[in-house]
């Protein structure tokens, strides 16, 4: 049986979801997701999605909220948390100074979480889900370091990245039929067992 290690760039997976308009799908259950990925030869091993809390009041913030959630529900998966920042942003032509918050931490999550499992032999087969070419380093050490290691890049609707289809020996994007079968349930339990209902705006 192949051990499979599946790690999920979430940011990276919803603004492509946000830029097709594809909200209907942002209910997604990324360990299913995750275990659609598997051949009968497979068992899954390793799940981890990789995100950051959105800061301040707000219904994006408390659908947010919900979601991730209704995901710490799931007991083979495994979130990890990276933080927002509060950058400078300046308009040459006004001048105008404005501070817009910068997700910090994910690539540098997964490269570190997809190390630690090669270096603790959890997987055979790495998959990434992701387009960020920030990823091709992690997954050029495992071609070099481990060469028996097999890599899968599945990119997220409407995402290229050349840099990592290159590095990896076996590609898939996912299309819009995959998402569909992968939704939580509505409502779903959540980590506390509490009824979570899926946001109006994600129907």
């Amino acid at each position: 049986m192949q051990r499979i290690g599946v790690y999920i760039d979430g940011f990276n997976l919803y603004f492509a979801l946000k830029r097709l308009g594809w909200q209907r799908y942002y209910w997604l259950d990324v360990l299913a997701l995750a275990r659609g990925l598997l051949r009968a030869n497979q068992e899954l091993t390793v799940a981890k999605y990789f995100t950051a809390r959105l800061t301040g009041a707000s219904e994006k913030r408390k659908r947010q909220i919900d979601y991730l959630d209704a995901l710490e529900g799931l007991q083979d998966l495994k979130i990890l948390y990276g933080r927002y920042k509060r950058e400078e942003l300046n308009c040459d032509k006004c001048k105008h100074v404005t501070w817009v918050p910068k997700e910090k931490m994910t690539d540098v999550n997964i490269a570190v979480e997809i190390m630690r499992d090669l270096f603790q032999d959890r997987w055979d087969r790495v998959i990434l889900v992701s387009a960020d070419a920030d990823l091709v380093p992690p997954l050029r050490a495992v071609e070099t370091l481990f060469p028996e290691k097999e890599r899968m890049l599945v990119l997220p609707p409407d995402r290229e990245c050349q840099e990592l289809w290159q590095v990896c020996g076996i590609r898939l994007k996912l299309g819009e039929e995959r998402l569909k079968r992968c939704q939580l349930p509505d409502p779903s339990p959540g980590k506390k067992g509490f009824p979570i209902a899926r946001p109006d705006s994600w129907r």
